[in-house]
């Protein structure tokens, strides 16, 4: 699919009175988006931060500090019921340095000890108990104290999540639909952004109704 087709490129079109801005990135989990978020607010000064969690691997990305198996990341662990940030400043891996060595990247020999070097190196891979609901009411608290609303779209329905949102009186917004396509994941067509623009259309109309 095109960019012009994804959701938040459609709700440009239909909420004018909107300004709606996609801060997406590929490969991030919860906790990087929430470190984005901080980054990014004061410039933004959003009414209402829109975040989609995508069930199928939000909960594994926010457990690891190496997601990809080359790309190190921070990472939240929780310490006395506190959400703690941990592996910064970043590990560099193997990725960056053929990144920026592509004429040596070339040779065999070279990459195999680049990586071997990098491996011996870096930090081992972690999988932490999941911090998802820490860093969502985290998240929702520090959206609240600047006066704005944190709204989850929900990719697929999660029970647990969905229990968690209820209690701490978290707005979310099912998004599941059937109209994916199966590569490297399930993810949405165009057709199935279509939908979720719509719902998210109807979310908001709601809104400004009350």
């Amino acid at each position: 699919m095109e960019a012009e087709e994804r959701f938040s490129d459609l709700l440009r079109d239909s909420l004018n009175d909107w300004q709606i801005f996609n801060l997406g990135v590929s490969g991030y989990g919860t906790d990087q988006e929430f470190l984005l978020l901080q980054d990014q607010f004061d410039f933004y000064k959003p009414e209402i931060v829109f975040l989609t969690f995508c069930a199928d691997n939000d909960r594994l990305d926010n457990s690891m500090n190496l997601r990809y198996i080359n790309y190190y990341k921070p990472y939240y662990e929780i310490e006395d019921g506190q959400l703690n940030i941990k592996g910064q400043p970043v590990p560099t891996s193997a990725v960056h340095w053929f990144t920026e060595h592509p004429f040596w990247s070339n040779f065999y020999l070279i990459r195999m000890s680049v990586n071997a070097w990098y491996k011996n190196r870096s930090p081992d891979q972690l999988v932490n108990d999941d911090p998802t609901h820490h860093i969502l009411n985290a998240m929702d608290t520090y959206v609240r104290e600047r006066g704005a609303t944190l709204v989850i779209g929900l990719q697929k329905l999660d029970d647990p999540l969905i229990a968690f949102l209820t209690l701490h009186g978290i707005p979310f917004l099912d998004l599941s639909n059937d109209m994916v396509f199966s590569f490297s994941g399930n993810h949405w067509t165009a057709d199935g952004h279509r939908e979720v623009a719509s719902r998210i259309n109807a979310f908001i109309q709601d809104l400004e109704a009350d």
